[in-house]
């Protein structure tokens, strides 16, 4: 099929929910989704991938813009998620942008909680961690266990620097 002006509009109908993808010369945006019963009825804007962008509709840079902006959001509440429990202790994840794709890069954090730089301060009935670090306002402890400690000076759990 040929695309006149870089771009045209096509009703579709799928069983499959429909996602925005590329083949070797389109891209495919799917736009007004419907369920309907057994699948999908919807518009997808299919765009030339030499297309001119500056003779694009601005609908269509428009729509473009918002689903860039939602991906964008998306990206940030999954570093988000991935920051909640990140691999390694005292490090988050970056978003980055390489080879033409988002992906995530642990990266010190610096205003991580619990390490040697910046204890957690220690509080009786408190669950400590193995290899974070604690403070009672006077001296540092590793965790060297997890668990309830008695006391600060509980070393089943805590390790006096």
């Amino acid at each position: 099929m040929t695309i006149e002006n870089g771009y045209y509009i096509s009703n579709c109908t799928s069983t499959n929910a429909p996602l925005a993808h590329q083949d070797e010369n389109t891209f495919y945006f799917p736009f007004d989704v419907k369920a309907i019963d057994g699948g999908y009825e919807y518009k997808e804007y299919r765009i030339d991938i030499n297309a001119d962008a500056t003779k694009l509709p601005t609908e269509i840079i428009l729509y473009l813009a918002k689903e860039l902006d939602a991906y964008r959001k998306a990206i940030e509440k999954l570093g988000e998620k991935m920051n909640q429990n990140p691999e390694k202790f005292g490090c988050k994840w970056k978003p980055i942008y390489t080879d033409g794709n988002f992906n995530y890069e642990l990266v010190e954090d610096e205003n991580a909680e619990g390490t040697q730089k910046n204890p957690i301060e220690w509080q009786l009935g408190m669950t400590v961690r193995e290899y974070f670090f604690y403070t009672d306002g006077k001296d540092t402890y590793v965790g060297v266990g997890t668990g309830i400690p008695e006391s600060i000076q509980d070393t089943n759990y805590l390790e006096k620097m």
